[in-house]
């Protein structure tokens, strides 16, 4: 699965994973959402947000749209994500005219694989029983 998503933090379960990390240009953005084969979701939390990627990457087709859904990565997952290089203050919600005055990046995640510890403690989860 492929996300595009507004955090650097990545929601992986416990263990030890291998993640690759490469910045991105807007084109690549578009390229990698529209032209790729990968079944994608945008898990973008704000509409600011989704309305800024919106108006920065040249998008033929698609129209990202604001989903706070809550996700877990595992093996073989992609995350395109949007970071600002600044921290905003506790609370302050942005518009994306503001947003676009500040500095921000993109870059892509991969998630390649997880260690025995992982693969280990997934095994035992499944194992559970359902009342436990």
């Amino acid at each position: 699965m492929l996300y595009l998503m507004n955090t650097q933090i990545l929601p992986l379960p416990a263990g030890t994973w291998k993640i690759d990390i490469w910045d991105m240009t807007t084109d690549d953005v578009q390229v990698e959402l529209e032209y790729s084969n990968k079944e994608f979701r945008s898990v973008i939390g704000h509409q600011a947000t989704a309305d800024l990627i919106n108006q920065v990457v040249p998008f033929k087709r698609l129209k990202i749209r604001k989903d706070r859904a809550a996700i877990t990565l595992k093996p073989g997952d992609e995350v395109i994500q949007f970071i600002l290089k600044s921290r905003l203050p506790e609370g302050v919600v942005l518009s994306s005219e503001e947003l676009s005055r500040l500095n921000y990046s993109f870059r892509m995640v991969r998630v390649s694989g997880y260690s025995w510890y992982s693969a280990l403690h997934q095994k035992a989860e499944t194992k559970k029983e359902p009342n436990e």
